[in-house]
């Protein structure tokens, strides 16, 4: 991981999934049962998706995601 610490990631996962949905990173953690960075890493974060958005939409939401966290968060995306 390019991030120097855990935390750091933490709340780069969070910022990120914030402005692209606002309030999700709060709503994910009520419904995931972890904060979306632990979401994430265990790839739970889709099936949250799933919940509120059906198993398609899901799909492509998560890419969306997945491809903005990794272009911010990880040095050399």
């Amino acid at each position: 991981m390019g991030l120097s610490t855990s935390l750091k990631f933490s709340e780069c996962v969070k910022r990120v999934l914030d402005s692209l949905i606002p309030g999700f990173s709060a709503l994910a953690k009520v419904a995931g049962g972890a904060s979306v960075d632990v979401l994430y890493a265990s790839t739970r974060l889709r099936e949250v998706f799933a919940r509120f958005y059906g198993a398609e939409s899901a799909d492509i939401v998560f890419r969306m995601v997945d491809r903005r966290i990794r272009e911010v968060c990880f040095e050399g995306g």
